[in-house]
């Protein structure tokens, strides 16, 4: 976690502006699960032979990659309870 902090941090001397650390952890949720979501529907394309790619499916597999992301965006914020 120290790298992500040092990376706020860094953004916050270099642009004199202060991160809302809880808005931060909210898009970072939202962008993660919209690309979660993203890698889903390429796969379907895959898989319901619209469009064949190895691409695709491999974009598919990173599903679950997103899925423990999210986990660990809601874990963060506290949720639940």
């Amino acid at each position: 976690m120290d790298s992500y902090d040092t990376l706020v941090r860094t953004y916050e001397a270099a642009s004199g502006t202060e991160v809302d650390r809880a808005a931060l952890l909210w898009w970072e949720t939202m962008g993660t699960l919209t690309w979660g979501i993203l890698c889903g529907v390429q796969a379907a394309r895959h898989t319901s032979g619209a469009v064949r790619s190895v691409e695709l499916a491999a974009i598919g597999r990173r599903v679950c990659e997103n899925e423990w992301d999210v986990l660990d965006c809601l874990e963060r914020a506290g949720w639940p309870g």
